[in-house]
């Protein structure tokens, strides 16, 4: 199995991507120290609820091959289990990790090129490219999110007088 997080970066950050990697093992390990909380598995489950409940209309063929295809990417969890993402998190570490990086930046001449589409590419093992450690002020600018206010958790609709037709509540919408 594979975790995948992609990050788009600035022409700077791409000159220090050695240092965006270890900052992003510098973010694993907090979560990893933290714990993860109940309430983040809470969040996902209401958000990922809400756009199941109230998703667009699609075909149902388009709509099983797609369900299909994510439940051989993850097994659904029912329940919060802190152990199970604890052996996870114990896995992602800077001794088992694949970094691609994308580059508008040319490569050599004599660089490798793809079979099928004449690219070049190139590998290089990370042990030969030492990992730029992030500055000790970025590192503590680390930070879990917050709890968002903005999920909606209630659907009712509410009871109340209905009009005829739509009226202006607020301004002249100019």
């Amino acid at each position: 199995a594979t975790l995948n997080i992609q990050m788009s970066l600035t022409p700077k950050g791409l000159e220090q991507w050695q240092s965006v990697v270890d900052l992003t093992f510098d973010y694993i390990n907090m979560i990893r120290t933290e714990g993860i909380k109940q309430r983040y598995f809470d969040e996902i489950s209401q958000v990922s609820e809400t756009a199941f409940r109230f998703e667009e209309a699609s075909s149902p063929i388009g709509k099983v091959s797609r369900l299909a295809m994510q439940m051989q990417d993850v097994a659904p969890m029912d329940s919060f289990a802190p152990d199970k993402y604890a052996k996870v998190l114990d896995r992602l570490n800077r001794n088992n990790v694949r970094v691609s990086l994308l580059s508008p930046e040319p490569l050599a001449d004599d660089a490798p090129h793809t079979e099928h589409y004449d690219t070049v590419y190139q590998v290089t093992s990370l042990k030969d490219t030492r990992l730029a450690k992030a500055s000790d002020a970025l590192v503590s600018e680390l930070k879990l999110p917050e709890p968002n206010p903005f999920i909606p958790e209630n659907f009712d609709i509410v009871k109340g007088a209905t009009m005829d037709k739509p009226a202006l509540l607020k301004g002249s919408g100019e």
